[in-house]
């Protein structure tokens, strides 16, 4: 009986003491799953991402009360803004400049009094999303401050400056840099905490490590950077991280993609100028702080806004109509109506065959390009240059974006038109163009901004956002969109500014217009006959170029034909592409230095 009891006895002490055995090597083991998995977080990047269920659930309660869904959203435009959003970004504020991009305390505090003082409204980055991708109104004079970093000034002396004014902020971290003293000294996710529960900041992701390029990185280290960030964000602050901005500005077509699988809703980039719908989503540019003053100036109402905002337009199709404006001294002709492509070459030709060849009834010489050489017969495009003739890409030099930034860059599709101010990372691959216009069927850069909503852009602005040399007198070709959403092409008969081209195209009701390579290089074509050349001679073929823009379509019942007098642009009794280059050799000799280089800036 005792020999029973004891052996009873010894075999339930054996099962208490496995089962404290069992409890604690799974309470061992999840003490170190937790302890590795925190190390693993936030020093070490993941190589499976989506592990906060939690914040991962509350994301999607947000995003629901949004009506967004990210996995379903495709890179594009934020389309439905009626306000322009100028977004600052700062970096560190401290009492003693180090950097050229800091501010010290008081350049800071003055600033946002200039901003009070101005009656501006600081929007937090969920109203600025909200107003650019469903409209929702915003006070007058909005604007976005942005901190990239997350350097301890932005707590220590930018913050209580922000508190003071009441206005709100992003804070753009670098997850990998919290509570790290490297260069400077980061915030701690607790000071991270503390500036949110002002009501005033949100923290926002700035990718892991700050890559300096992050197109220049693996596709694995890519993702890592986009979504171990955003994961420790929603894990130690408990809210979704939807928006990013780019270490350095650096982005592509990739770059953007990779944003958008992570689960952003947006990203920003360095681009300079404001954001308004039409928004690439993520492309959205920033303006530096010493922009404030641009800023100020806009909304008192002493300059215009550079540089311009992109636009995008519905077009009409259309029998194709031509005519003349006769209403300013210098005559304008048109032709307006049915669709509109591009073809560029890898040599040059005459627009008469291009078009011949096309088989359109409307023509003009297309943009500029690199190597204007009199014996040349180079066909390198200046920027990017999209061409659906003959299926061809041709990415922009880099060493010609920075002269280039602002200006036009024009993307057709069988139904809208689409400009936007360029910046280098649209000019890098065809997928760029193709996240912006997902039907883009044709894109160049023009030489500079004409007309822009309905009004001719002033001369100091043109001079900004435009070759250099646009006021010289030539001939003037244009490409635009009338009043009634038209493609129209034109060039004018006699040598003339574009300053003077842009008052003539206001009075003619066009809505937008865009500079194409004037000059010698001036050929408008209707029914295969010259209409205009870039010579004063009538019957002198302009000069051979790589690119052309036409306009497919049956002209209306209406529409005038040619002049007798017009010389044949292509076919029997029309000049050869060897007169076209004698004559350009000829007449262009006293102008061979302008030609020899091209001041595209």
């Amino acid at each position: 009986m005792r020999t029973s009891q004891s052996r009873r006895g010894r075999t339930l002490h054996r099962l208490l003491f496995a089962s404290f055995l069992v409890c604690f090597a799974f309470g061992c083991g999840a003490l170190g799953t937790l302890l590795g998995w925190h190390y693993w977080m936030h020093r070490r990047p993941p190589s499976i991402p989506g592990i906060v269920q939690s914040v991962s659930a509350a994301t999607s309660n947000v995003l629901s009360s949004l009506g967004t869904n990210p996995s379903s959203d495709t890179p594009g435009l934020l389309t439905s803004g009626t306000q322009p959003i100028p977004v600052i970004m700062y970096h560190d504020v401290v009492p003693r400049k180090q950097v050229w991009f800091d501010l010290t305390t008081e350049e800071f505090a003055r600033q946002m009094q200039e901003l009070a003082e101005a009656g501006a409204h600081p929007i937090t980055i969920q109203q600025f999303y909200d107003h650019l991708s469903a409209g929702k109104p915003l006070p007058t004079h909005p604007i976005l401050l942005t901190f990239d970093d997350c350097t301890l000034g932005q707590f220590t002396q930018a913050l209580p400056i922000l508190e003071k004014y009441r206005f709100p902020a992003v804070f753009f971290v670098q997850t990998g840099s919290v509570g790290v003293t490297t260069v400077k000294p980061h915030m701690t996710w607790e000071q991270l905490k503390e500036a949110e529960s002002t009501g005033l900041i949100t923290v926002e992701s700035h990718t892991v490590t700050h890559p300096e390029d992050l197109t220049k990185i693996s596709d694995h280290q890519l993702e890592e950077e986009m979504e171990v960030s955003k994961h420790s964000i929603e894990y130690h602050l408990g809210h979704p991280a939807l928006f990013l901005a780019y270490p350095s500005g650096n982005c592509d077509a990739r770059v953007a993609l990779a944003a958008q699988q992570a689960g952003y809703l947006a990203a920003f980039t360095m681009n300079r100028g404001w954001a308004a719908s039409p928004a690439p989503r993520y492309f959205l540019p920033r303006l530096t702080p010493k922009r404030i003053e641009d800023v100020l100036a806009v909304w008192r109402g002493q300059q215009a806004i550079a540089p311009p905002l992109p636009r995008l337009m519905t077009i009409r199709a259309s029998p194709l109509e031509r005519g003349t404006f006769t209403g300013g001294t210098y005559p304008v002709d048109w032709i307006a109506g049915g669709s509109l492509t591009t073809e560029t070459l890898d040599h040059r030709d005459t627009v008469g065959d291009m078009a011949q060849q096309v088989g359109a009834i409307a023509a003009l010489n297309g943009t500029f390009f690199a190597d204007a050489r009199i014996a040349s017969n180079a066909g390198g495009m200046i920027g990017p240059c999209l061409s659906s003739v003959n299926g061809t890409y041709q990415p922009s030099d880099p060493s010609d974006d920075p002269r280039l930034e602002g200006r036009p860059l024009i993307l057709f599709s069988p139904t809208h038109c689409l400009v936007v101010p360029y910046a280098a990372c649209f000019g890098s691959s065809q997928a760029v163009l193709q996240q912006l216009l997902p039907d883009v069927t044709d894109a160049f850069l023009a030489g500079g901004w004409i007309v822009h909503y309905g009004k001719a852009l002033p001369p100091e602005e043109m001079r900004r956002w435009s070759s250099s040399d646009l006021n010289d007198p030539r001939h003037r070709a244009f490409v635009g969109i009338d009043a009634q959403g038209r493609y129209m092409l034109g060039a004018t008969r006699d040598s003339i500014s574009t300053e003077v081209l842009s008052h003539l195209l206001e009075k003619m009701g066009v809505q937008e217009a865009w500079l194409l390579d004037s000059g010698f290089s001036t050929s408008l074509i209707w029914q295969n006959h010259v209409l205009v050349s870039g010579h004063s001679e009538p019957g002198v073929p302009s000069r051979p170029v790589p690119h052309a823009l036409f306009l497919i379509g049956n002209a209306a019942p209406d529409a005038p034909p040619p002049p007798p007098d017009t010389p044949l642009a292509a076919g029997e009794g029309a000049a050869t592409l060897q007169d076209a280059l004698s004559a350009d050799s000829t007449a262009g000799a006293a102008n061979y230095y302008r030609r020899h280089r091209r001041r595209h800036r």
